[in-house]
């Protein structure tokens, strides 16, 4: 019993010698997570598909979290991680890493207020009226599906109490397809590997 204990401890202590193998392994998973997720969108399976876009950004996120290590060991010169108890066990704090480094807003899935969105006024002249539309910065967001509550809030089946409904989980409040999230999130991840593996 103590061996399995001691096996699925969610707290590690590992060789700075192993990151860069770790660092590969998790850019691979996350691209692998991304692949199956493209599969379920064009499925017409998009939470799921987003729950698996979730273990793709996690999985970036521990490929930076121990990059990160590995700079903090070798410049105070160590050569093991102790008792590391973040990246192996904190979701929250992987997905904040990952968006840290991410540049493009759509791997965000940012999410808008659908009841602040300004509603065209058709006594007025239209044309003036579209960049109110056409300019993402006006837009009124409610932050973004990788944050904690709306990426669980969205992820499983739940009741709506203020709207008295059980909450649809394709009815997703983005402001552009999710495969645009997908594309740019999988362009991030492979400029970043190829940074790795040349400084490998």
């Amino acid at each position: 019993m103590k061996e399995k204990t001691k096996k699925y401890s969610k707290t590690r202590s590992y060789p700075v010698s192993a990151i860069d193998e770790g660092i590969s392994r998790s850019l691979k998973a996350s691209l692998d997570w991304l692949e199956s997720a493209y599969i379920l969108l064009h499925s017409d399976k998009k939470p799921q598909a987003l729950i698996h876009y979730t273990f793709a950004v996690e999985e970036f996120g521990k490929a930076i979290l121990l990059d990160d290590k590995k700079k903090e060991a070798t410049k105070d010169g160590k050569k093991t991680i102790q008792n590391d108890n973040v990246i192996f066990s904190s979701h929250t704090e992987k997905i904040k890493r990952a968006e840290e480094v991410l540049q493009d807003p759509s791997t965000k899935m940012r999410l808008i207020d659908e009841s602040k969105i300004p509603i065209l006024d058709l006594t007025q002249d239209i044309i003036e009226q579209i960049p109110k539309f056409t300019d993402v910065k006006e837009f009124p967001y409610k932050g973004n599906f990788l944050s904690f509550d709306n990426r669980m809030s969205l992820m499983y089946v739940d009741y709506d109490e203020e709207n008295q409904k059980w909450k649809d989980m394709e009815d997703l409040p983005f402001n552009f397809s999710m495969e645009v999230g997908f594309d740019a999130f999988k362009k991030e991840v492979l400029a970043w590997k190829e940074i790795f593996d040349t400084k490998r």
